[in-house]
């Protein structure tokens, strides 16, 4: 348990946050470990971003949830952000010890990829494409860009913004 206790409504976010894991893993075909892993990455940033951007997105939109709630969460997340060590970007990061960080800015990373395109084109064409295309190749197909081009505007400019500008992008 958190220190202090979750409530319920901390459980709401969670369970869709598991589930858009379940939908995710539902477009990988394959029983191979490896190929399994090279589509959806071993590192937490990208599927564990998209979980729980997702999962916020969906929350915030139901009935009697604080309109304030995406932009809320999305603010204390940014705070991850001072934990980057110089030069570390967030696909460096692996599970473990300092993995909160990769989930934190893997949730800001997949708000700007769907700013600069669309929820569908990642929300449906990622996904669809992904088993064929492979993790880049449909990341390429659906967002016009490679993931690298997209980190590398993510860390050199997106991050370096104030607060405020980037708390834009967020519906």
């Amino acid at each position: 348990s958190k220190n202090p206790s979750p409530n319920e409504d901390d459980y709401k976010s969670v369970l869709l946050h598991e589930y858009f894991h379940v939908y995710q893993q539902a477009h990988v075909f394959s029983r191979n470990h490896a190929e399994r892993e090279s589509r959806s990455l071993k590192n937490p940033w990208w599927t564990e971003g998209g979980a729980e951007y997702m999962a916020q997105l969906l929350y915030s939109q139901q009935p009697g949830v604080d309109p304030n709630h995406l932009k809320e969460r999305m603010r204390w997340k940014m705070n991850s952000r001072e934990r980057l060590r110089k030069g570390e970007g967030i696909r460096d990061i692996p599970y473990g010890d300092r993995a909160m960080i990769a989930y934190d800015l893997g949730t800001w990373f997949v708000a700007f990829v769907i700013s600069k395109t669309s929820e569908d084109a990642y929300r449906v064409g990622f996904f669809r494409d992904l088993n064929k295309e492979g993790f880049e190749g449909a990341f390429v197909k659906n967002f016009g860009s490679s993931s690298e081009s997209f980190l590398e505007e993510f860390h050199n400019q997106f991050l370096l913004l104030s607060i405020e500008e980037q708390l834009a992008i967020i519906p």
